[in-house]
């Protein structure tokens, strides 16, 4: 082998050997950004340590939007938002706008296998600040909420699941494609829960109107003080407990439906249909309905599972 062939293969061994350290070195790098709000702006703090501000302008509404990864809203003694990405998502937005505080990120290719950094946007609000809307909203994550306050809450998942508490607002929406939303100790005038697949449990609520639906999935309600409540399952149990007042309308396809009030059974009318099921009031069998004229009235309807009805009763 003459020297010539001998130089060309070592020059083609020393670039393919670069050639895997980069790679190498793209797939273990990650990216991590810190952005906190204080009196002297907003200060971003990338890897190189260097630092840029720009004037702090006050927020009312919280617009966030992810890929994935989780959301988190806290409350604080100051106004805060940290967050860490890696390669594959790329933030967008991150500044007030008008009066309101905007963040998302969009979708990067990269290639990435040894960077399992926890990727998630945390939002640090003043005890008393007064906001007028919130909407979060992921790809796939996970949403976690506490002790908030506002006029209009909006939360949006297509994979992942939603854990909040202490939600108060006049309208509260949540919406998720596949995935849990568990919620405790929320109060509104409207709230609206649809999912597709994946549980929902609300552990305490104080609203006047309710409306659930869920395709494939268990509905539990706990706590549940209403004036009007609209709940219905296409494949899943429906379980309600609580003090229900005015019309609440009850229907599932497949699973049973259990509904225990706190009340006595001479505060309600009720009716009770199953195609294929027991219908029961206080553990005796019931078909039909009584007292359609009075303001409580539960209308609950099955077609392929049990009814059961139970009064003065705080639950299983």
């Amino acid at each position: 082998m003459d020297n010539k062939n001998i130089a060309l293969k070592v020059a083609i061994a020393l670039i393919l050997t670069g050639i895997i350290l980069a790679i190498v070195g793209v797939l273990m790098h990650g990216t991590f950004k810190s952005v906190i709000i204080d009196k002297n702006g907003i200060n971003t703090i990338k890897e190189s340590g260097e630092t840029m501000t720009s004037e702090l302008i006050n927020f009312k509404n919280i617009d966030i939007s992810i890929c994935s990864g989780r959301i988190e809203l806290i409350k604080s003694n100051k106004n805060a938002v940290e967050y860490n990405f890696q390669n594959a998502e790329k933030v967008s937005v991150c500044e007030v706008i008008g009066d309101t505080f905007t963040f998302k990120t969009e979708s990067h290719f990269t290639i990435s296998l040894f960077n399992f950094q926890d990727t998630y946007v945390k939002i640090y609000y003043k005890d008393d600040a007064e906001l007028d809307n919130i909407s979060l909203r992921t790809i796939s994550g996970s949403i976690d909420a506490n002790d908030i306050t506002a006029n209009n809450v909006t939360i949006k998942s297509t994979s992942g699941s939603q854990r909040l508490s202490k939600i108060k607002a006049d309208k509260i929406e949540f919406n998720e494609i596949s995935g849990s939303i568990k919620v405790a100790n929320i109060s509104g005038d409207i709230v609206n829960i649809e999912n597709n697949s994946g549980s929902v449990t609300i552990d305490g609520i104080t609203c006047k109107d309710i409306y659930i639906r869920n395709i494939s999935g268990s509905i539990k309600l706990f706590g549940a003080n209403t004036n009007s409540a609209i709940i219905k399952g296409t494949s899943g149990s429906i379980y309600m407990q609580g003090s229900p007042k005015g019309k609440t309308l009850l229907n599932s396809i497949s699973g049973s439906i259990k509904v225990y009030s706190n009340l006595p059974k001479s505060e309600y009318g009720y009716k009770l249909t199953s195609i294929s099921g027991s219908t029961k009031v206080d553990d005796s069998t019931f078909k039909g309905s009584v007292g359609e004229e009075k303001t409580n009235f539960i209308d609950a309807s099955n077609t392929s599972g049990s009814v059961k009805l139970y009064f003065n009763s705080m639950g299983e």
